[in-house]
């Protein structure tokens, strides 16, 4: 904890908190998110199954999302980012890049 409050990164946690929420609503759009949510430096980023079983859609998500540069969570069909809290907001644009990119390449 002592350097958690000596580094200060709780408050740059909390400062980065509305930049790394709207980069995540920015998939709100995208036909196969299903549902957002999210606090803090947390978001859970729920996929359309496309008829696949519970949590099929998600392992293949995990999957392409690894080859594609970003480690995500995955539970069920939904992916949970949450980045450390020394992230960069050029890290939150690429890790939001990078999950639309492979959104779009049907993974």
């Amino acid at each position: 904890m002592e350097i958690y409050e000596k580094e200060g990164l709780f408050a740059r946690a909390k400062s980065l908190a509305p930049y790394f929420l709207e980069a995540v609503w920015s998939l709100r759009d995208h036909p196969r998110v299903k549902d957002l949510r999210g606090y803090g430096l947390l978001a859970g980023i729920e996929i359309d199954p496309q008829g696949a079983a519970a949590g099929v859609a998600g392992t293949k998500l995990q999957k392409s999302l690894f080859r594609n540069g970003l480690h995500a969570k995955i539970t069920g069909d939904t992916a949970i980012l949450s980045p450390q809290f020394i992230v960069e907001k050029g890290q939150i644009d690429e890790m939001i890049d990078i999950f639309r990119k492979t959104l779009d390449s049907g993974s």
